[in-house]
C-alpha cells in the first residue's frame, strides 16, 4: 500500500482483533472476525477518513489503535516506534502521543472532579512537572479551547454541552499527541453545532500540529474534512484514496453504494442510484472469496474463490477484480453529494 507523502506518523500493518462467538451455557461455537487483516497508514498533518456501515469494525480498530483492546495479529507503529503487537505491552508513552476522543467526549470527565482536576490528572501521570507550571499549561489549553477560567472550577453537570465537549477535548490535547483519533465526532448534532465543532477540529488541527483518523457515518463531513478516505467492509479495508477521487471516481461497487445513499438536493431519487442489498454477512462465517460478492451487482464466479487485495496507482488502492473496468460498471455517476 502507498504511504502518505512525508513519512507515516501511524503505520498499521495487518492488523486483526476476533472476539469469541458463545451459545448456550457460554461455550464458545465461534470467532467473529471484527478486524482481519487491516494495514494503512497516516501521514504527519494528514486526516485520513474511515467510513463504512455500523458493525463494519471501525469502533474496534479505534480501540485497537488507543490501546483499549489488544491486536490478536499484526502492528502498530507509531513513528519509528512499534507500540502493539500480539503480547506486547504497549509503551506508556504511547499512550499520550495517541489519543482516542469518543462520540462524547466530555464523557472522559469525572463528574466528581472539577475540569481543573480532570485536566490535570494527565499532566501528573504523564510528567514530573511542578503544580505552578501544570496549572499554565491546563490554563493555556483552556483559553485555546475557548473555555473560560472560571470554568476550569466548576464540575462538569455546572457547564454547557459545547463547554462540556470542549473540556473533553482539552483533556485529550493536554499531553501534545501527534496523533488523534476521533470516533463520530459529530454524530447526534444539529446541523449548526455540527459545522461549529467541524469549525473548532480544523483550527485545533492546525493551531497544534495535530494528525487525525476521523472516523464517521457523516460522508459530506468526511469529504469536506479529510484528505484521503479508507472504506472499510466487513473487516478490511476495501478502498482507499484521495477524498475527492473517492467521491468523483470511486473504484469499489461498495464504495460506489455509499456514496449513491448520499441525499442531494435535485438530484436522483435513492432508488434510482442505491445498488446495495441486503445485510453484511455474520462476521463469525465471512464467505470465501471476496466478502462483499453476497451483495455486488457485479458478483461472478471467479469471486467465490479470490478474496482481492489492495490495488492500484497515484495512491488510489482498490480491493475488487473488477477495478481495471469500473468505476462506471455500477452505473454510479460522480455527482457531488
Amino acid at each position: 500500500m502507498a504511504e502518505p507523502a512525508g513519512g507515516p506518523v501511524l503505520a498499521v500493518d495487518r492488523l486483526a482483533r476476533h472476539f469469541p462467538v458463545r451459545g448456550f451455557l457460554n461455550r464458545r461455537v465461534g470467532i467473529a472476525r471484527v478486524l482481519d487483516g487491516v494495514s494503512f497508514s497516516v501521514g504527519k498533518g494528514e486526516t485520513l477518513g474511515l467510513i463504512g456501515e455500523s458493525g463494519c469494525g471501525k469502533s474496534t480498530l479505534g480501540k485497537v489503535l488507543a490501546g483499549i483492546l489488544d491486536p490478536d495479529r499484526g502492528t502498530i507503529r507509531l513513528g519509528t516506534e512499534q507500540i502493539a503487537a500480539p503480547g506486547q505491552a504497549r509503551p506508556a508513552t504511547a499512550r499520550a502521543r495517541l489519543q482516542y476522543v469518543y462520540q462524547d467526549p466530555g464523557a472522559a470527565l469525572d463528574p466528581r472532579w472539577t475540569l481543573r482536576r480532570s485536566l490535570d490528572e494527565p499532566l501528573v501521570i504523564h510528567t514530573d512537572w511542578p503544580r505552578e507550571r501544570r496549572t499554565e499549561k491546563i490554563e493555556a489549553i483552556a483559553a485555546a479551547l475557548g473555555l473560560p477560567r472560571a470554568h476550569l472550577d466548576l464540575h462538569p453537570h455546572e457547564i454547557s454541552g459545547g463547554q462540556l465537549r470542549r473540556a473533553g477535548l482539552a483533556r485529550t490535547l493536554i499531553l501534545g499527541p501527534e496523533l488523534v483519533v476521533l470516533d463520530e465526532p459529530t454524530a447526534g448534532l444539529d446541523a449548526s453545532v455540527k459545522a461549529a465543532v467541524m469549525a473548532l477540529l480544523r483550527d485545533l488541527k492546525r493551531r497544534f500540529d495535530l494528525t487525525y483518523l476521523f472516523m464517521s457515518h457523516d460522508l459530506p463531513g468526511v469529504r469536506s474534512a479529510c484528505d484521503r478516505i479508507a472504506v472499510m467492509y466487513l473487516g478490511r479495508i476495501v478502498e482507499i484514496g484521495p477524498a475527492e477521487r473517492i467521491f468523483t471516481a470511486p473504484g469499489h461497487p461498495y464504495t460506489q453504494s455509499l456514496i449513491a445513499a448520499v441525499p442531494r438536493i435535485g438530484g436522483p431519487r435513492l432508488a434510482e442510484t442505491f445498488t446495495l442489498r441486503g445485510e453484511p454477512p455474520d462476521p463469525s462465517a465471512i464467505p470465501a472469496g471476496c466478502r462483499f460478492r453476497s451483495r455486488c451487482p457485479l458478483a461472478m464466479p471467479a469471486c467465490a474463490d479470490v478474496e482481492p487485495e489492495l490495488e492500484g496507482d497515484a495512491g488510489h488502492e482498490v480491493a475488487c477484480l473488477h477495478r481495471h473496468s469500473l468505476p462506471h460498471a455500477a452505473g454510479h455517476r460522480p455527482d457531488r453529494p
